[in-house]
């Protein structure tokens, strides 16, 4: 997963309804999804893994920042 770059619909054939593609450093691959919600299911679950969530991970160095001030 570490060479992928982005997941998005893809525009390159508009005659095929659900395609999208996952763009890596080497190549970009094409899918097909059966359905719009299938489309946006795997292209959300692939962006998920490849950014972070933000708000997590600041809640996480926030409390870990807050429990060290408090023991020292």
């Amino acid at each position: 997963m570490a060479d992928v770059i982005l997941a998005r619909r893809s525009c390159k054939y508009p005659d095929k309804k659900f395609l999208f593609e996952v763009i890596t450093k080497k190549r970009t691959y094409y899918m097909m999804a059966s359905s719009q919600d299938e489309m946006t299911s795997w292209t959300d679950a692939l962006t998920n893994i490849l950014v972070p969530d933000l708000n997590n991970n600041n809640n996480n160095c926030n409390n870990s920042d807050a429990s060290s001030l408090s023991s020292s």
